[in-house]
C-alpha cells in the first residue's frame, strides 16, 4: 500500500466511521415491524448504511448501546487524530541546490508572511547577497589557496546562475507526545560546480548537520491542522564547506536556515527548501534553494 492510500486509511477512515456512529446515537431509530416475527425492529439507518436490533433489546438495553457506540466514536476518532504524521513523508531525499535569484524569490513566495514572521529577513537580500558570496570566498581562500579561485570567483553577478549542486539528504523525526514531534537528525552532502563558460569546471564539497535547537521541536494544534493544514519548519544547520584536498572531516563554516513548508491535509506533502545565511547583523539572507525528486 503506498503512502497515501495508507494514510487514508489510517487517518481518515477512523474518523468517518466516528462521526458515522454518532449520528447514530443522536438520531431516534425508525421502528419497522418484523414480518417473521410480527414483532417491531429499531433500525438505525443512514442512506444504505445502518443496523436493526430487536424492539425488545433496544428498550432493555438502550444506555448501554448508547454507551457501546460513544466508546467506539471516542476510540476511533481518538486514534485518527493522534496519528504519527512522521511516518508519512520521506526520510531519504534527492536533491538538487540552486543560487540564482530569480529562483530564490519563486521559492519565497511559497511562504505568506506568517510562516517566516521569526526570521529577520531584510527588504533589500537581493542587493546583499555580496555578503553571502564574500564570505564563501573568503572561507575557501582559506583552504583552498588563491591559485584555484580566480576560474570560479568573479565579479559577474550572473555566477550564481551557473553554481549549482546535487546530492542527498537525511530527515528523521521521532513523534514524543500527542501531536508533538522533534527532529532528531538531518544531514546532507552536496557536490558544487561551477559552470564558467570557456574555463574549466571546477568542484568543491559541502555538508551539512542539523543543529539542535527550539525550532527542532513540531507542535501542530489539532484545530489550527484543520483550519489551516501546514505548517514551516525552520531548523539550522550548520556548513561544512569541503574540497578534495582537505581532510575527510570538514570545517563547520557557518550556519544556514532550512525553510520548509509541510502540508499535512489532505494527503503529507512538503515543499521545496529556501535557505537563509545569517549576516554579521543578524539579519537573514535568502542564499539558495533545494529542489527534491
Amino acid at each position: 500500500m503506498n503512502g497515501a492510500k495508507a494514510f487514508i486509511f489510517r487517518f481518515y477512515l477512523p474518523i468517518i466511521i466516528s462521526f458515522f456512529l454518532i449520528v447514530l446515537i443522536v438520531f431516534t431509530p425508525k421502528f419497522i415491524p418484523n414480518q417473521d416475527t410480527a414483532t417491531l425492529i429499531a433500525e438505525f439507518k443512514i442512506g444504505l448504511l445502518g443496523f436493526k436490533i430487536p424492539l425488545a433489546t433496544w428498550v432493555e438495553n438502550a444506555w448501554l448501546i448508547k454507551t457501546i457506540i460513544l466508546f467506539l466514536v471516542v476510540t476511533l476518532f481518538l486514534y485518527g487524530i493522534t496519528i504519527n504524521f512522521s511516518k508519512y513523508f520521506p526520510t531519504n531525499l534527492i536533491m538538487d541546490t540552486y543560487f540564482d535569484i530569480p529562483g530564490i524569490k519563486r521559492t519565497l513566495s511559497i511562504f505568506n508572511n506568517n510562516d517566516l514572521e521569526d526570521i529577520n529577513i531584510p527588504q533589500d537580500w537581493d542587493t546583499r547577497l555580496s555578503e553571502y558570496d564574500n564570505d564563501i570566498i573568503l572561507s575557501l581562500r582559506k583552504n583552498w589557496g588563491d591559485s584555484g579561485l580566480p576560474d570560479i570567483m568573479s565579479d559577474d553577478q550572473n555566477l550564481r546562475d551557473l553554481i549549482h549542486a546535487s546530492g542527498e539528504a537525511s530527515f528523521f523525526v521521532d513523534k514524543i507526545g500527542i501531536l508533538t514531534y522533534k527532529i532528531v537528525k538531518s544531514e546532507g552532502r552536496l557536490n558544487y560546480e561551477v559552470d564558467l563558460p570557456r574555463k574549466q569546471r571546477r568542484k568543491f564539497k559541502g555538508e551539512f548537520h542539523l543543529r539542535d535547537t527550539g525550532e527542532n521541536y513540531i507542535r501542530p494544534k489539532i484545530f489550527e491542522i484543520i483550519k489551516s493544514p501546514s505548517l514551516t519548519l525552520k531548523p539550522q544547520f550548520m556548513q561544512v564547506l569541503k574540497i578534495d584536498s582537505w581532510p575527510e572531516l570538514g570545517i563547520f563554516d557557518h550556519l544556514v536556515i532550512g525553510a520548509t513548508k509541510v502540508t499535512l491535509l489532505p494527503i503529507p506533502t512538503f515543499s521545496d527548501t529556501i535557505y537563509f545565511w545569517r549576516s554579521s547583523n543578524g539579519e537573514w539572507i535568502p542564499i539558495g534553494y533545494s529542489i527534491y525528486h
